[in-house]
């Protein structure tokens, strides 16, 4: 049958589908952010943009807008439409691995090992960008080889359209033209007509990528857009181990995802490389053992031990309450498993990168050849992305996995009768793991939401007093963002934690109901957690508070106040450079910006709180005043009413609670926005009772 292969890869796909359920309304990961702007897109007729993500991210969010625009906004059919593209990315891939190696065989070994790719798998189950990234680019390197055979002006025309595609989803969409520009001019002889087709990918790619960001200022969205300045500002500051200790990670990345590539090769790197190849092996491989690298592995979000999925609840995302998990004999077995695989594959495809590219010299290459180049060369400028980007998921190096398969693929013989057995007993076991891993994050995602709607729909607790997880406070935006601190409220948009919701239990908190779910990893019977905390509100005659920055808490992360139910976020910044009275202060400088804060419960309509502290520094830095939520009221004051003869400045603000604001959460805290060192000391809090108002005035 001709479309055999295609039909059990479809097959393969909508069983998973059925087994794990994809149907949820909620948002995973950061998807909450890609979703709201098509909400906005599609329901309410705006392009409003979102300003969490740093990607371009415009035309994920249109076909998103379309599709919801045809089926209705909801989280499932987002999804759904992610599965949709999923599908065909994976069949796009295989069309590509035909191309590249000529045997159906092969090429579906491979589209396989990609598809159920822990990273590439539980990605299809979201409205994050990775897959509708490969989708493009896959698309504009199916057409470059179809070019490469016909060189026909329209196929250059729709791989260039994909190019412009992928990098209106995320900006390094534009290495896929250069890939294509270097690859096209080094097969040719040099002329103006080839100049022009080499380039005309790349140049229609960085004029929308400049178009789109032209459009963005001069409209005044404001967004989280990024330029190519962080890149260079990590290049110009990070030192080395920093790139050598993230090349090893992505290393072992591509080694976890190839370990049966890897098996199948060694008996061919046995028998054909010679004793220095295998030698420059072994070196390699006992250097990044003996480096800490192991310990630093995996380092992403998405594949985590015995799961998959990042768990963004107050328990796990300080690594509590994480179970099950496998055991570090078993974890540790992996990781070496990985080590060797990594070291098969890098080598391996670095020689024959190194075979292939010089190959690409001559005017008679392949179309395959010069697809496989093509891989090649993007593979290499996203590889440099990922390698100095001040941030690092795991699923950034998505992209570079079906280049890997790419180059290490066509290898022939790839498959005998044994190693087609080993290599199929290996991929069953990233079948099982995906398809139960993405099962159980589905799962309890499911289960986290019933949880949450149980308390807003059956309690009617409002939402700005839950902490549901970073995608429910994300998502229904319940607060600014607070400073990340073990065992205070979580950094993402909680305004109270007085309802909590969890895998486990937290000291503090009392359980108050279970939501159970089934896992497959391992099978049993699992459950979410309600917690509820009654808040303390300190009573008048606690003020004032004062904090002389002296004394800290047993794990040295808060600084103690006289008043024993009242501590101060910043223990750690403890400093002895600098202090007015006793030996200690607060420093707070470009990294550490913030510091001393403290939250009070239940404030009241004109009620009015007066903080003061001294300052040496800095004329920048100051004390906020904030309600939490912070959109109902932020005070900044930096503004100086007295100054001794050692450079400290005392600073004083005042602030009435107005009526919006009545049975909120308060913070105070202080906050250095600047780049230069600043010193605090002597911090007092003063709350003053209505009568004690009327009797100022």
């Amino acid at each position: 049958m001709k479309y055999i292969n295609e039909i059990i890869i479809s097959f393969l796909w909508f069983s998973a589908i059925i087994i794990i359920n994809p149907i949820g309304e909620f948002p995973l990961n950061d998807d909450w952010a890609y979703s709201l702007n098509v909400y906005h897109l599609s329901q309410e007729g705006k392009l409003i943009l979102s300003d969490w993500p740093a990607m371009s991210l415009i035309a994920q969010v249109l076909w998103g807008a379309l599709v919801t625009g045809v089926f209705g906004f909801s989280f499932t059919v987002l999804r759904f439409s992610t599965l949709f593209v999923g599908l065909f990315t994976v069949i796009l891939f295989y069309k590509i691995l035909i191309n590249a190696t000529s045997n159906k065989t092969t090429s579906l070994a491979g589209a396989l090992l990609f598809m159920f790719s822990p990273l590439f798998f539980v990605s299809s189950y979201t409205f994050m960008t990775e897959v509708y990234f490969l989708f493009a680019i896959n698309l504009s390197l199916f057409y470059f080889f179809k070019f490469y055979k016909d060189e026909k002006i329209k196929l250059l025309l729709a791989g260039s359209f994909f190019v412009l595609v992928s990098s209106l989803i995320r900006q390094p969409g534009v290495a896929v033209g250069a890939a294509f520009a270097v690859i096209y001019l080094a097969n040719k002889r040099f002329s103006i007509r080839h100049l022009g087709v080499a380039l005309t990918p790349l140049l229609i790619g960085m004029v929308g990528l400049y178009s789109y960001s032209v459009w963005l200022h001069l409209t005044g969205r404001t967004t989280n857009y990024s330029d190519i300045s962080i890149l260079t500002k990590q290049l110009s500051e990070a030192p080395v181990r920093f790139y050598l200790t993230r090349f090893g990670i992505i290393a072992l990345y591509f080694g976890l995802f190839s370990i049966p590539i890897s098996i199948v090769l060694i008996p061919r790197i046995l028998k054909n490389y010679k004793w220095y190849e295998k030698g420059i092996m072994l070196i390699a491989g006992g250097i990044a053992y003996m480096s800490d690298l192991l310990t630093s592995f995996p380092a992403g979000n998405i594949v985590y031990n015995l799961g998959l999925g990042p768990k963004l609840l107050k328990d796990t995302y300080w690594g509590d309450n994480i179970d099950p998990i496998l055991s570090s004999q078993s974890m540790y077995i992996i990781k070496l498993l990985s080590l060797l695989s990594a070291v098969i594959v890098v080598t391996f495809f670095c020689i024959e990168t190194f075979k292939g590219l010089s190959k690409i010299f001559q005017a008679k290459s392949s179309p395959a050849r010069l697809l496989r180049a093509t891989f090649i060369v993007f593979f290499l400028i996203y590889f440099v992305f990922v390698l100095i980007n001040p941030i690092f998921f795991d699923r950034y190096i998505l992209p570079c996995i079906p280049a890997v398969f790419i180059i290490v693929l066509p290898v022939r013989p790839l498959f005998t009768r044994i190693n087609r057995i080993a290599f199929g007993v290996l991929l069953s076991v990233y079948v099982i793991f995906s398809i139960a891993g993405t099962h159980d994050y589905m799962g309890w995602n499911r289960a986290r939401w019933e949880a949450i709607n149980y308390l807003t729909d059956e309690k009617k607790i409002d939402r700005h007093k839950i902490d549901g997880g970073f995608e429910f406070n994300a998502w229904f935006q319940t607060a600014a963002c607070n400073p990340e601190v073990k065992g205070r409220i979580s950094w993402w948009f909680v305004s109270s934690d007085d309802y909590v919701v969890s895998f486990g239990e937290i000291d503090g908190f009392e359980t108050i109901k279970k939501i159970g779910y089934f896992r497959l990893l391992p099978p049993g019977n699992d459950s979410i957690c309600i917690l509820f905390q009654e808040q303390k509100i300190i009573p008048f005659s606690a003020f004032p508070l004062r904090c002389d920055l002296e004394k800290r808490s047993v794990d040295n992360n808060f600084f103690l106040s006289e008043n024993i139910d009242v501590d101060f976020v910043g223990g750690n910044l403890q400093n002895n450079a600098e202090s007015l009275s006793g030996e200690f202060s607060i420093k707070l400088d470009s990294i550490n910006q913030y510091g001393l804060l403290s939250k009070y419960s239940n404030i009241q309509t004109d009620e009015r709180f007066i903080v003061k502290v001294w300052r040496k520094g800095s004329d920048e830095a100051g004390i906020v005043i904030s309600a939490v939520p912070g959109n109902n009221f932020y005070h900044f004051n930096n503004q100086v009413i007295e100054t001794n003869s050692n450079g400290w400045n005392l600073i004083k603000t005042e602030i009435t609670i107005p009526e919006n604001c009545n049975g909120y959460q308060l913070g105070v805290y202080l906050w250095n926005p600047g780049k230069n060192n600043v010193w605090f000391d002597d911090l007092e809090i003063n709350k003053l009772k209505k009568k004690e108002l009327m009797m100022l005035q």
